[in-house]
């Protein structure tokens, strides 16, 4: 099985610059989507957090509980 993240960069294609303008111009593209792609990501973890870390249903807070953790490293600075 191939990590989710090889196919969306494969989808997504470069979006570190290199330095030539007309390259750099489609990296710059390819980066908004993937920043369009983060943010629609986020906002999901980021409802799952706030929605269901105090369920009293186990799996339901399991979820909400790992979304928050996730959501506070990144707040703190503790990307992985």
């Amino acid at each position: 099985m191939i990590p989710v993240f090889e196919v969306v960069d494969k989808l997504i294609g470069p979006t570190i610059p290199t330095g030539e303008t007309e390259a750099d111009e489609m990296r710059y593209k390819n980066l908004v989507v993937m920043i369009d792609l983060a943010e629609k990501l986020l906002w999901d973890i980021n409802y799952i957090a706030h929605s269901y870390a105090d369920s009293s249903e186990h799996s339901v807070s399991k979820a909400g509980k790992r979304a928050k953790q996730f959501m506070d490293d990144i707040q703190n600075g503790e990307l992985p």
